[in-house]
Protein backbone atom coordinates (compact mmCIF):
# COMPACT_ATOMS: atom_id res chain seq x y z
CA UNK A 1 0.00 0.00 0.00
CA UNK A 2 1.88 3.01 -1.27
CA UNK A 3 2.05 6.27 0.64
CA UNK A 4 2.53 8.31 -2.51
CA UNK A 5 0.09 7.47 -5.29
CA UNK A 6 -1.91 9.40 -7.83
CA UNK A 7 -5.38 8.68 -9.15
CA UNK A 8 -7.32 10.31 -11.95
CA UNK A 9 -10.99 10.96 -11.19
CA UNK A 10 -12.99 10.16 -14.32
CA UNK A 11 -14.67 13.58 -14.56
CA UNK A 12 -11.49 15.67 -14.43
CA UNK A 13 -8.73 16.18 -16.91
CA UNK A 14 -5.73 15.95 -14.61
CA UNK A 15 -4.53 13.83 -11.74
CA UNK A 16 -5.36 14.33 -8.10
CA UNK A 17 -2.53 13.78 -5.64
CA UNK A 18 -3.41 11.44 -2.79
CA UNK A 19 -1.47 9.66 -0.07
CA UNK A 20 -2.02 7.56 3.02
CA UNK A 21 -0.87 8.90 6.40
CA UNK A 22 -0.87 6.03 8.92
CA UNK A 23 -1.22 6.88 12.59
CA UNK A 24 2.04 6.24 14.43
CA UNK A 25 0.55 4.05 17.12
CA UNK A 26 -2.02 2.30 14.91
CA UNK A 27 -0.60 1.48 11.49
CA UNK A 28 -3.92 -0.06 10.36
CA UNK A 29 -5.66 3.28 10.92
CA UNK A 30 -4.85 6.62 9.37
CA UNK A 31 -5.79 9.41 7.01
CA UNK A 32 -6.24 9.61 3.25
CA UNK A 33 -4.92 13.03 2.30
CA UNK A 34 -6.11 14.36 -1.05
CA UNK A 35 -5.60 17.52 -3.06
CA UNK A 36 -9.15 17.69 -4.38
CA UNK A 37 -9.80 19.04 -7.86
CA UNK A 38 -13.56 19.09 -7.24
CA UNK A 39 -13.20 21.19 -4.07
CA UNK A 40 -10.11 23.15 -5.07
CA UNK A 41 -8.42 22.42 -1.74
CA UNK A 42 -6.81 19.75 0.40
CA UNK A 43 -9.21 17.39 2.18
CA UNK A 44 -8.78 14.22 4.20
CA UNK A 45 -10.78 11.12 5.01
CA UNK A 46 -10.07 8.51 7.68
CA UNK A 47 -9.49 4.80 7.11
CA UNK A 48 -9.45 1.75 9.34
CA UNK A 49 -8.33 -1.68 8.13
CA UNK A 50 -9.12 -4.90 9.98
CA UNK A 51 -6.25 -6.47 11.91
CA UNK A 52 -6.42 -9.57 9.72
CA UNK A 53 -5.29 -7.50 6.70
CA UNK A 54 -1.72 -7.60 8.08
CA UNK A 55 -1.60 -11.40 7.77
CA UNK A 56 -3.21 -11.72 4.34
CA UNK A 57 -1.81 -9.00 2.03
CA UNK A 58 -3.53 -10.41 -1.07
CA UNK A 59 -7.03 -10.31 0.39
CA UNK A 60 -9.59 -7.63 -0.47
CA UNK A 61 -12.29 -6.43 1.89
CA UNK A 62 -15.75 -4.88 1.62
CA UNK A 63 -15.73 -1.17 2.42
CA UNK A 64 -18.27 0.92 4.32
CA UNK A 65 -18.15 4.69 3.84
CA UNK A 66 -19.43 6.47 6.98
CA UNK A 67 -20.94 9.93 6.36
CA UNK A 68 -21.00 12.26 9.38
CA UNK A 69 -23.62 14.75 10.50
CA UNK A 70 -23.44 18.54 10.66
CA UNK A 71 -19.85 19.06 11.79
CA UNK A 72 -16.86 20.35 9.86
CA UNK A 73 -13.78 18.22 9.21
CA UNK A 74 -15.12 15.44 11.41
CA UNK A 75 -12.84 12.71 10.12
CA UNK A 76 -9.82 14.77 9.06
CA UNK A 77 -6.23 14.81 10.44
CA UNK A 78 -7.03 17.28 13.20
CA UNK A 79 -7.18 16.77 16.98
CA UNK A 80 -10.99 16.72 16.74
CA UNK A 81 -11.01 14.26 13.86
CA UNK A 82 -8.52 11.94 15.55
CA UNK A 83 -10.41 12.08 18.85
CA UNK A 84 -13.75 11.28 17.26
CA UNK A 85 -12.37 8.44 15.16
CA UNK A 86 -10.70 6.81 18.16
CA UNK A 87 -13.47 7.58 20.68
CA UNK A 88 -16.46 5.42 21.59
CA UNK A 89 -18.72 6.92 18.92
CA UNK A 90 -19.36 3.52 17.32
CA UNK A 91 -20.38 1.68 20.47
CA UNK A 92 -22.64 -1.34 20.00
CA UNK A 93 -22.85 -5.11 19.83
CA UNK A 94 -22.08 -7.47 16.96
CA UNK A 95 -23.58 -10.79 17.92
CA UNK A 96 -22.22 -11.42 21.40
CA UNK A 97 -19.21 -9.10 20.96
CA UNK A 98 -19.21 -5.63 22.50
CA UNK A 99 -17.56 -2.98 20.31
CA UNK A 100 -16.50 0.56 21.19
CA UNK A 101 -14.85 2.07 18.12
CA UNK A 102 -14.76 1.88 14.34
CA UNK A 103 -11.52 -0.06 14.71
CA UNK A 104 -13.35 -2.68 16.78
CA UNK A 105 -16.10 -2.94 14.15
CA UNK A 106 -13.57 -3.31 11.34
CA UNK A 107 -11.76 -6.08 13.22
CA UNK A 108 -14.91 -8.05 14.09
CA UNK A 109 -16.58 -7.73 10.68
CA UNK A 110 -13.31 -7.91 8.69
CA UNK A 111 -14.13 -4.83 6.64
CA UNK A 112 -12.52 -1.49 5.81
CA UNK A 113 -14.26 1.61 7.15
CA UNK A 114 -13.79 5.05 5.59
CA UNK A 115 -14.78 8.22 7.45
CA UNK A 116 -15.95 10.69 4.78
CA UNK A 117 -15.59 14.44 5.21
CA UNK A 118 -18.65 16.33 3.99
CA UNK A 119 -18.16 19.72 5.60
CA UNK A 120 -21.58 21.41 5.80
CA UNK A 121 -22.54 20.44 2.28
CA UNK A 122 -25.40 17.90 2.66
CA UNK A 123 -23.02 15.90 0.40
CA UNK A 124 -24.45 17.76 -2.61
CA UNK A 125 -22.79 19.80 -5.34
CA UNK A 126 -23.57 23.47 -4.80
CA UNK A 127 -24.98 25.33 -7.83
CA UNK A 128 -23.44 28.56 -6.55
CA UNK A 129 -20.10 27.66 -4.96
CA UNK A 130 -17.30 25.99 -6.89
CA UNK A 131 -15.65 24.93 -3.61
CA UNK A 132 -18.72 22.97 -2.42
CA UNK A 133 -18.84 20.04 -4.86
CA UNK A 134 -19.00 17.17 -2.39
CA UNK A 135 -21.05 14.71 -4.45
CA UNK A 136 -18.43 14.95 -7.19
CA UNK A 137 -15.65 14.65 -4.61
CA UNK A 138 -17.03 11.47 -3.08
CA UNK A 139 -17.93 9.70 -6.31
CA UNK A 140 -15.07 10.72 -8.60
CA UNK A 141 -12.21 11.34 -6.16
CA UNK A 142 -12.60 9.62 -2.80
CA UNK A 143 -13.97 6.26 -3.97
CA UNK A 144 -11.41 5.86 -6.80
CA UNK A 145 -8.64 6.87 -4.38
CA UNK A 146 -9.74 4.29 -1.81
CA UNK A 147 -9.85 1.63 -4.51
CA UNK A 148 -6.38 2.62 -5.71
CA UNK A 149 -4.65 2.73 -2.33
CA UNK A 150 -6.44 0.23 -0.11
CA UNK A 151 -7.25 -3.50 -0.51
CA UNK A 152 -10.99 -3.15 -1.06
CA UNK A 153 -13.49 -5.03 -3.21
CA UNK A 154 -13.56 -2.53 -6.08
CA UNK A 155 -17.06 -3.04 -7.43
CA UNK A 156 -20.66 -2.57 -6.36
CA UNK A 157 -20.78 -5.77 -4.31
CA UNK A 158 -18.13 -4.39 -1.95
CA UNK A 159 -19.33 -0.78 -1.46
CA UNK A 160 -21.82 0.55 1.08
CA UNK A 161 -22.76 3.96 2.47
CA UNK A 162 -23.91 4.50 6.06
CA UNK A 163 -24.70 7.85 7.66
CA UNK A 164 -26.29 9.71 10.55
CA UNK A 165 -28.35 12.94 10.35
CA UNK A 166 -26.87 15.07 7.53
CA UNK A 167 -24.85 11.98 6.65
CA UNK A 168 -28.04 9.94 6.22
CA UNK A 169 -29.30 12.62 3.83
CA UNK A 170 -26.01 12.26 1.96
CA UNK A 171 -26.31 8.47 1.87
CA UNK A 172 -29.78 8.60 0.33
CA UNK A 173 -28.85 11.38 -2.11
CA UNK A 174 -25.62 9.79 -3.35
CA UNK A 175 -27.21 6.34 -3.41
CA UNK A 176 -30.16 7.48 -5.51
CA UNK A 177 -27.94 9.59 -7.75
CA UNK A 178 -25.96 6.47 -8.75
CA UNK A 179 -27.80 3.41 -7.39
CA UNK A 180 -25.75 1.01 -9.49
CA UNK A 181 -22.58 2.00 -7.59
CA UNK A 182 -23.53 0.62 -4.14
CA UNK A 183 -24.66 -2.64 -2.55
CA UNK A 184 -26.28 -1.10 0.53
CA UNK A 185 -27.44 2.24 1.95
CA UNK A 186 -27.93 2.66 5.72
CA UNK A 187 -29.64 5.80 7.06
CA UNK A 188 -30.02 6.74 10.73
CA UNK A 189 -31.86 9.89 11.92
CA UNK A 190 -31.78 11.44 8.47
CA UNK A 191 -34.08 13.60 6.38
CA UNK A 192 -35.39 12.79 2.92
CA UNK A 193 -37.13 16.11 2.24
CA UNK A 194 -34.32 18.61 1.77
CA UNK A 195 -35.94 21.74 3.09
CA UNK A 196 -37.33 20.66 6.43
CA UNK A 197 -33.74 21.05 7.58
CA UNK A 198 -34.60 24.75 7.61
CA UNK A 199 -37.11 24.07 10.41
CA UNK A 200 -39.60 26.48 8.84
CA UNK A 201 -42.18 24.02 7.54
CA UNK A 202 -41.52 24.88 3.92
CA UNK A 203 -40.80 21.34 2.80
CA UNK A 204 -44.32 19.88 2.85
CA UNK A 205 -46.26 22.23 0.60
CA UNK A 206 -46.25 22.97 -3.12
CA UNK A 207 -45.35 26.66 -3.03
CA UNK A 208 -42.27 27.39 -5.16
CA UNK A 209 -39.81 28.97 -5.24
CA UNK A 210 -39.08 28.31 -1.57
CA UNK A 211 -37.16 30.79 0.56
CA UNK A 212 -34.71 29.20 3.00
CA UNK A 213 -35.22 31.92 5.57
CA UNK A 214 -32.52 31.86 8.25
CA UNK A 215 -31.20 28.40 7.29
CA UNK A 216 -27.66 29.67 6.68
CA UNK A 217 -26.11 26.31 5.82
CA UNK A 218 -28.72 25.61 3.15
CA UNK A 219 -28.42 29.11 1.72
CA UNK A 220 -24.64 28.75 1.48
CA UNK A 221 -24.97 25.49 -0.46
CA UNK A 222 -28.13 25.96 -2.53
CA UNK A 223 -28.80 29.70 -2.58
CA UNK A 224 -31.46 31.63 -0.68
CA UNK A 225 -34.32 30.30 -2.82
CA UNK A 226 -34.92 26.93 -4.47
CA UNK A 227 -37.07 26.27 -7.54
CA UNK A 228 -39.35 23.27 -7.87
CA UNK A 229 -37.08 21.72 -10.52
CA UNK A 230 -34.03 21.96 -8.27
CA UNK A 231 -35.95 20.75 -5.24
CA UNK A 232 -37.00 17.60 -7.10
CA UNK A 233 -33.47 17.09 -8.40
CA UNK A 234 -31.80 17.40 -4.98
CA UNK A 235 -34.40 15.78 -2.68
CA UNK A 236 -34.21 12.00 -2.06
CA UNK A 237 -37.97 11.71 -1.54
CA UNK A 238 -38.53 13.06 -5.05
CA UNK A 239 -35.62 11.13 -6.57
CA UNK A 240 -37.37 7.86 -5.67
CA UNK A 241 -39.87 8.59 -8.46
CA UNK A 242 -37.07 8.41 -11.04
CA UNK A 243 -35.14 5.35 -9.89
CA UNK A 244 -35.54 1.87 -11.36
CA UNK A 245 -36.62 -0.34 -8.42
CA UNK A 246 -34.61 -3.23 -9.86
CA UNK A 247 -31.44 -1.12 -9.72
CA UNK A 248 -31.85 -0.05 -6.08
CA UNK A 249 -29.24 -0.99 -3.50
CA UNK A 250 -30.46 -2.64 -0.32
CA UNK A 251 -31.85 0.12 1.89
CA UNK A 252 -32.24 0.39 5.67
CA UNK A 253 -33.84 3.40 7.40
CA UNK A 254 -34.37 4.04 11.09
CA UNK A 255 -35.42 7.07 13.11
CA UNK A 256 -36.03 7.85 16.78
CA UNK A 257 -39.65 8.87 17.39
CA UNK A 258 -38.47 11.58 19.80
CA UNK A 259 -35.96 13.06 17.36
CA UNK A 260 -34.98 16.63 18.22
CA UNK A 261 -35.69 17.54 14.59
CA UNK A 262 -39.46 16.89 14.59
CA UNK A 263 -39.92 17.10 10.81
CA UNK A 264 -37.38 14.29 10.41
CA UNK A 265 -39.88 11.76 11.78
CA UNK A 266 -42.53 12.87 9.31
CA UNK A 267 -40.00 12.82 6.48
CA UNK A 268 -38.97 9.25 7.33
CA UNK A 269 -42.58 8.08 7.42
CA UNK A 270 -43.34 9.70 4.08
CA UNK A 271 -40.21 8.12 2.58
CA UNK A 272 -41.32 4.71 3.87
CA UNK A 273 -44.75 5.19 2.28
CA UNK A 274 -43.19 6.29 -1.01
CA UNK A 275 -40.93 3.23 -1.10
CA UNK A 276 -43.94 0.98 -0.49
CA UNK A 277 -45.88 2.70 -3.28
CA UNK A 278 -43.00 2.00 -5.68
CA UNK A 279 -42.57 -1.60 -4.48
CA UNK A 280 -38.96 -0.94 -3.45
CA UNK A 281 -37.78 -3.44 -0.81
CA UNK A 282 -36.35 -1.81 2.31
CA UNK A 283 -36.07 -2.06 6.08
CA UNK A 284 -37.89 0.63 8.07
CA UNK A 285 -37.73 0.98 11.83
CA UNK A 286 -38.75 3.55 14.44
CA UNK A 287 -36.94 3.44 17.78
CA UNK A 288 -38.10 4.79 21.18
CA UNK A 289 -35.43 7.50 21.50
CA UNK A 290 -34.14 10.60 19.78
CA UNK A 291 -31.39 11.78 17.41
CA UNK A 292 -29.01 9.10 18.69
CA UNK A 293 -26.45 7.19 16.66
CA UNK A 294 -25.39 4.72 19.38
CA UNK A 295 -25.88 1.78 18.88
CA UNK A 296 -27.56 2.34 15.52
CA UNK A 297 -24.50 3.30 13.48
CA UNK A 298 -22.88 0.01 14.48
CA UNK A 299 -26.08 -1.85 13.57
CA UNK A 300 -26.29 -0.21 10.16
CA UNK A 301 -22.64 -1.04 9.41
CA UNK A 302 -23.21 -4.64 10.48
CA UNK A 303 -26.32 -4.93 8.31
CA UNK A 304 -24.54 -3.39 5.29
CA UNK A 305 -21.68 -5.86 5.72
CA UNK A 306 -24.13 -8.76 5.73
CA UNK A 307 -25.64 -7.47 2.47
CA UNK A 308 -22.20 -7.24 0.84
CA UNK A 309 -21.15 -10.70 2.03
CA UNK A 310 -24.34 -12.16 0.56
CA UNK A 311 -23.75 -10.44 -2.79
CA UNK A 312 -20.16 -11.69 -2.89
CA UNK A 313 -21.25 -15.25 -2.21
CA UNK A 314 -23.80 -15.29 -5.07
Amino acid sequence: MSLDESCAPPHHGHTMKAELQPMNDEPMTGFINMQSVALGEAISATYTLPACAKDDPGRTFPVVYVLHGKLRDLFGPTPQGLMRWQATEAKGRIGTIEVETFRDIADVLEIIIIGVNGGLSMYHDSPRRADVQYATHVTTELIPTVEELLPVVADRTGRALVGHSMGAMGVSYLGLLEPERYAALGCRSGAFHLLELARNGCAFDDAFPKDLGDWKIGAEVFGQTITEADYRKWTPYCMIDQVDPAAMPALSIDIGIHDTMPDFVRSNRLMHEKLLERDIPHIYRETPDGHDWVPYLCEQITWATQVMRAKNSD
